[in-house]
């Protein structure tokens, strides 16, 4: 079942133009008309399937968690706050980086990768220079369409799998401004657009707001989003074009008329993994092939979540099964 027909049938036509498109291109750059319930909101979809119904649902979940003294959370996930670092997410890379600088390559090219009596044997190219190492795990955890041409000779039916997973085309447009008769106090988190809306932009995050160190003293930090499932055909323009969306649209939503003195335009032609009708099924698929594989695993954003917090949660499960045997 679609997002769409769940909306639909649970909260009606209206809250599913207002509240959940525009939240499902937040996130997903996602059309909730293709977009699986049960895949991209499995909190959602298992408290309807238990309970019988949302209210039902949330109630019984309230209970629960006054009776343990935990506190309930939200049907998509985990309540809380939006949470980053002082310099961005590249801080989380950093930091991993370094703690792990004594163990991992990187400017690596694999070349392929092919199951020995011992587990796997890597060949790889660093420089001009060309490798081959035995490994007893392997964890892939580049992008699904990337796994997939790793995987092509081992196994044609995964490959396949692999490769039909969809990806939303994304750009982002970071626009710095004097802050200083902006004409906007920029007091949130920003805005979405619902798709009835006809904008050629799915929203803006007004960054600075949320995160004050995002920019200096005086001066603010909006990154408006363009493309997506939605339209994909705006996303991968040439930067100039996308910039002069970015300005035109944030002049008749916000009223904002400066030119901003920085302008920087980060494009992903393979943005947000999108979660159609059928992905559960698809993964559910794709991990039982993987598992006549012993020592090789995937993790990555394209099958059980999108989010840092999904990813976090699915490599703990990897590694808890690599140290497990």
């Amino acid at each position: 079942e679609s997002l769409s027909e769940f909306a639909r049938r649970r909260i009606g036509e209206e809250a599913l133009e207002k509240l959940l498109d525009p939240m499902v291109a937040g996130i997903f750059a996602g059309d909730p008309d293709r977009l699986s319930l049960k895949a991209a909101f499995p909190a959602i979809y298992y408290l309807e399937k238990q309970y019988g119904g949302l209210i039902k649902g949330l109630i019984a979940k309230m209970k629960e968690a006054k009776k343990s003294g935990k506190k309930s959370s939200g049907p998509a996930g985990p309540g809380g706050v939006l949470t980053s670092f002082k310099g961005g997410v590249k801080d989380l890379i950093d930091s991993l980086s370094e703690f792990l600088r004594d163990s991992v390559e990187t400017g690596v090219e694999i070349l392929c990768l092919n199951r020995v009596e011992k587990g796997w044997k890597i060949k790889y190219k660093k420089g001009d220079e060309v490798y081959e190492e035995t490994f007893e795990a392997v964890v892939l955890s580049t992008p699904a369409y990337v796994t997939a041409e790793f995987l092509k000779d081992l196994d044609s039916e995964l490959s396949k799998l692999l490769s039909e997973i969809e990806y939303s085309p994304i750009s982002v447009v970071a626009l710095g401004f004097e802050k200083k008769g902006l004409g906007h106090d920029l007091d949130g988190f920003g805005f979405l657009i619902p798709r009835s809306e006809k904008r050629k932009i799915l929203g803006a995050l007004w960054d600075s707001s949320v995160f004050p160190n995002r920019a200096p003293r005086g001066k603010a930090l909006i990154r408006v989003m363009i493309g997506g499932a939605r339209q994909p055909e705006l996303a991968l323009l040439p930067d100039e074009e996308l910039v002069n969306i970015a300005l035109k649209e944030l002049k008749r939503i916000m009223k904002i008329r400066h030119y901003p003195e920085k302008i920087k335009v980060f494009k992903h032609e393979k943005g947000i993994p999108h979660y159609t009708v059928g992905h559960a099924e698809r993964v559910e698929r794709i991990f039982k092939l993987i598992g006549k594989y012993p020592g090789l695993y995937l993790c990555n954003n394209a099958y059980t979540g999108v989010g840092v917090n999904d990813c976090t949660k699915a490599a703990e499960e990897v590694a808890g099964r690599i140290l497990g045997g």
